[in-house]
């Protein structure tokens, strides 16, 4: 990881950087589809992800990519 992107050597394509905005964007989705699936499965094991579990997960990657730039 280097600051906000992903760097990688995808010489085939224009843009050849993934932003960190955006794979947290498609994070957030993928766990609301994901919660709005566990809401209609008729199964108590069937658990979906709470506000703070997503909050721990948000907090460690921003402290681990932190940890880069230290």
């Amino acid at each position: 990881m280097r600051r906000q992107f992903l760097a990688h050597t995808d010489m085939t394509r224009d843009d050849s950087r993934i932003e960190v905005s955006d794979m947290s964007e498609l994070l957030d989705v993928m766990c609301k589809e994901f919660n709005c699936i566990c809401e209609v499965v008729d199964d108590d094991q069937v658990v979906g992800m709470s506000k703070n579990e997503i909050g721990k997960q948000k907090y460690s990657c921003r402290r681990q990519l932190l940890s880069l730039y230290i």
